[in-house]
């Protein structure tokens, strides 16, 4: 019953505001019985080269991919003088050779994990991991990178040209040379439709790391090595550093 002092609107109003605090109250009591999440796991790792071998070939000691779902590495190792493909799981020591890939360099992970593409002289080719069937796709010569795209598209790098892509047969220069560009070299995808980093080649030695995005390129950071975006963040190397630098995608 309402008292004689309290119209109903205000009676009403103080018995919403009663059920708000009893809710709210009930669900602070809930959020602190409730324990934290644990933190994340440190991962530690030690990555030696597979016995008998030496990580990397020629002056390359180390020549890596990681695979899309984080738990594995592709990694050139060299043995007797050839250069091959090793597979190895992060959660594993022991790492196994793939078949049919002497020679390889410049491994890159096919978006679905399944296929590995590589480079042998000249050539790009194309491991598939669950049978172990190898194909030729593509003229490179002088390669300087290869990058997946989401849609299964192919990145290429090649000496002194733009970056070109591989797609349903058809291959196009998806980048141009801008003044003072001698080449660009080592597209890595973004994870963010189409988008990919490269790094630009100057006349003057300069390296630059670019984003190509919606079909316009902005320079990012200069590198001594190249470069690539994770998420937010902005990895490159400059001067045996790495750095890390957070990245404003809606501003660029």
């Amino acid at each position: 019953r309402v008292p004689a002092t309290f119209s109903k609107p205000l009676a009403l109003l103080i018995g919403i505001a009663c059920g708000i605090a009893i809710v709210g109250g009930a669900l602070l009591v809930i959020r602190l019985r409730q324990q934290p999440p644990p933190p994340a796991p440190v991962v530690r790792l030690a990555f030696a080269a597979p016995p008998g071998t030496e990580l990397g070939a020629g002056d390359e000691p180390l020549d890596a991919a990681i695979s899309p779902d984080e738990r594995q590495v592709a990694f050139v190792a060299t043995s007797n003088g050839m250069a091959r493909l090793w597979r190895r799981a992060l959660d594993s020591s022991e790492a196994q050779a793939i078949a049919g890939t002497e020679g390889a360099h410049l491994p890159a992970w096919k978006p679905t994990g399944r296929a590995l593409a590589f480079v042998v002289r000249d050539r790009v080719m194309q491991v598939s991991l669950p049978d172990g069937g190898v194909r030729d796709l593509v003229e490179a010569p002088g390669a300087a990178g290869l990058g997946w795209l989401a849609d299964g598209s192919l990145l290429f790098a090649t000496a002194n040209r733009p970056i070109h892509r591989l797609r349903g047969g058809s291959v196009a220069d998806v980048t141009t040379l801008k003044p003072g560009d001698r080449g660009h070299v080592y597209p890595i995808a973004t994870g963010t439709d189409g988008d990919f980093v490269y790094t630009a080649v100057r006349d003057d030695g300069r390296r630059v790391v670019r984003l190509h995005a919606a079909g316009q390129d902005r320079d990012l950071a200069e590198t001594t090595a190249h470069g690539q975006l994770v998420g937010d963040r902005l990895l490159y190397s400059r001067q045996r550093a790495l750095l890390v630098q957070r990245f404003d995608r809606k501003s660029g």
